[in-house]
């Protein structure tokens, strides 16, 4: 076979969904004749963690791991070092109050340095450790390609350095974008940006070809960067037929069951949605005792704080990070589903994994997203949702007391099959395969 070096920090037995998209690839490659090797990371401080994505991985696949060094960890001792040698003033200071806030102050500037070394995010360390190393552990002219799936963009910085090595070609997929991301807020006079700008810009022009996930972004890529047409190519995130195959259908519930299945972070967060049902339930609309709430993933605890205040906090679980199948479970049992994508017109590029998931689950969805975004136009072709501004709080509550209502009366959604089948992760590999296969010289 074929022989890809794939460069992926998240990768099982972390978990989350950023894993999702290149699990799928390692596992169906073979199938078109390509044979991946893995490069990831071993010890790590990420928290979140799904062992149970093991049992996706072909058996005998090659995993290279490398560990991470938090740069946290060397600066907390460097400080504790410092102190000590200027000990002899600190004894003196004997109101521990005012010596607190003090030692908290050089923490926050410690901890701004830190951020602004850590270029372009805090996995350079391990990616310095890859590039150093990973000549110990493979020969690279035993390859026939590099592949990098960002974020971290750190990966991409591995690819454009064995690039550089060994001549062979590279392909950069960016599951989000960089300096253009929707959800960073970036001052573009700043420093920080335009360092991240160039790094970016070097990354586009050094590899061979450029992935993202919707065609928004590929648009974004080649008028930002000016990458021509024929260096860019689309692969949407899917979904795997093979997790479908053994979920459990439940009966209905006497409960209208919402379902929100990722995490919140950001401008990413129920609030509209939640107001929205409020009023619902608050002007006799909605029955509160015919309703739950079932938030899964990761929550801010600045967002999870803000909606337990609300009055109809009473009705919501938290069900915390789920594995991937115990989520999909889950989600089967809704009566909708919910997709917060965000506010403005930089989110209409994001194109989440879980959508394509929501659709073939074949339940109602509810997308807050901008009109014209990917997503919106995702249920438009296929039937299976609506899409409202994230703002639009009379949408939003005209959506709901919809879907409210087609649940009391029985009314069930027919999944569009041939609509969604074009998504399915078997397909995209093949797409995939066929990308590297056009790039390779022999």
């Amino acid at each position: 076979m074929k022989r890809v070096l794939l460069i992926a920090y998240y990768f099982p037995p972390l978990g989350w969904s950023g894993v999702q998209r290149t699990l799928k690839y390692i596992k169906y490659l073979r199938e078109f004749d390509w044979e991946p090797t893995v490069v990831t990371v071993c010890d790590t401080k990420f928290s979140v963690r799904d062992e149970s994505l093991f049992q996706e991985l072909p058996k005998d696949i090659e995993v290279i791991r490398l560990p991470d060094v938090f740069l946290k960890g060397i600066t907390d001792q460097m400080l504790k070092e410092l102190l000590e040698l200027v000990k002899p003033a600190y004894d003196l200071i004997e109101n521990k109050q005012l010596k607190t806030s003090y030692l908290d102050q050089i923490q926050a500037k410690i901890a701004e340095l830190r951020n602004m070394l850590l270029l372009p995010d805090g996995n350079i360390i391990w990616a310095k450790n890859v590039i150093d190393k990973i000549n110990q552990k493979i020969a690279l002219n035993d390859f026939d390609i590099i592949y990098s799936t960002s974020g971290p963009y750190s990966d991409h910085i591995i690819g454009f350095y064995l690039k550089k090595e060994c001549g062979l070609p590279w392909v950069a997929d960016f599951r989000d974008e960089w300096t253009n991301n929707s959800y960073y807020n970036f001052t573009k006079e700043s420093i920080r940006y335009q360092v991240e700008k160039h790094l970016e810009n070097k990354i586009v022009l050094a590899a061979d070809q450029i992935i993202t996930v919707s065609p928004v972004s590929t648009n974004n890529y080649q008028q930002i960067f000016k990458v021509s047409t024929a260096k860019m190519t689309t692969i949407p995130n899917g979904y795997d037929e093979e997790d479908f195959l053994e979920l459990e259908t439940y009966p209905d519930s006497d409960r209208f069951s919402i379902i929100h299945n990722g995490s919140f972070y950001l401008q990413r967060n129920p609030y509209t949605f939640l107001k929205a049902l409020e009023n619902l339930i608050r002007t006799g609309e909605i029955d509160e005792e015919k309703v739950l709430i079932e938030f899964i993933g990761i929550v801010d605890d600045n967002i999870k704080a803000k909606v337990n205040q609300l009055p109809i906090d009473r009705l919501i679980n938290w069900a915390g990070y789920l594995t991937h199948q115990e989520s999909l479970a889950k989600a089967l049992q809704a009566n909708l589903l919910l997709l917060v994508i965000g506010p403005g017109e930089k989110m209409k590029s994001i194109c989440p994994g879980k959508i394509f998931e929501y659709l073939r689950l074949g339940k109602p969805i509810l997308s807050l997203s901008p009109t014209g975004s990917v997503v919106d136009q995702l249920l438009q072709e296929t039937g299976h949702g609506n899409n409202v501004e994230y703002d639009d709080k009379q949408g939003i509550e005209k959506l709901i007391i919809k879907k409210y209502r087609d649940w009391l009366a029985g009314k069930r959604l027919t999944i569009n099959r041939q609509a969604i089948q074009k998504y399915e992760r078997r397909y995209l590999t093949q797409q995939l395969a066929e990308l590297f296969d056009s790039l390779i010289k022999y």
